[in-house]
């Protein structure tokens, strides 16, 4: 310290340090020491008036809107859904019956009616019924596809009848 003066350095590290210091006394000392002893009041807010209950018209008064939507370009309807375009696209699979499935080495075959014709196919896997490509030919039915939708079209169960009962009974009568 030639001269008595603090280089220019630790002159700014000394006024950093006391900024510092100060900005901690005001963050820690109360409010209630700055507010020159005044009473705090309290204000309350008006409270929103209560809306009268909206009668919704109905759903018909929207097909306008369902039928051109706002945001779609040139204001199209929403497309479907790929899955759901894809099966609405297709015959129900109501509209079949699984009559039969022969399941023997290396031969998978499924015998399939069209109930409104009355007409029985023959089918194996990778042939196609009405739009739909049979996937796999297994015990517990015929399985479709459609697009993206996969769907089974099941062997038809009888109940009350199982192969328990049917060995019981034979065991009884012999």
């Amino acid at each position: 310290m030639v001269s008595g003066r603090f280089p220019p350095l630790m002159a700014v590290s000394a006024a950093g340090a006391a900024m510092g210091l100060l900005a901690l006394l005001l963050v820690l000392l109360p409010a209630t020491l700055f507010s020159g002893g005044a009473a705090t009041t309290s204000v309350t807010l008006p409270r929103e008036p209560k809306l009268a209950a909206v009668e919704i018209p109905p759903f018909r008064e929207f097909e306008d809107v369902i039928d051109r939507p706002l945001f779609n370009p040139a204001r199209a309807p929403d497309p479907l859904p790929p899955a759901q375009a894809a099966k609405s696209a297709l015959p129900a699979l109501a509209d079949y019956r699984l009559v039969g499935i022969v399941l023997m080495k290396g031969t998978k075959l499924a015998l399939v009616e069209r109930k409104q014709a009355k007409q029985v196919v023959t089918l194996h896997p990778g042939d196609e019924l009405d739009g739909r490509r049979v996937e796999n030919i297994g015990s517990d039915g015929v399985e479709l596809s459609g697009g993206p939708v996969r769907e089974l079209l099941a062997m038809p169960r009888i109940s009350g009848i199982s192969r328990s009962d049917r060995a019981d009974t034979k065991a009884a009568r012999h």
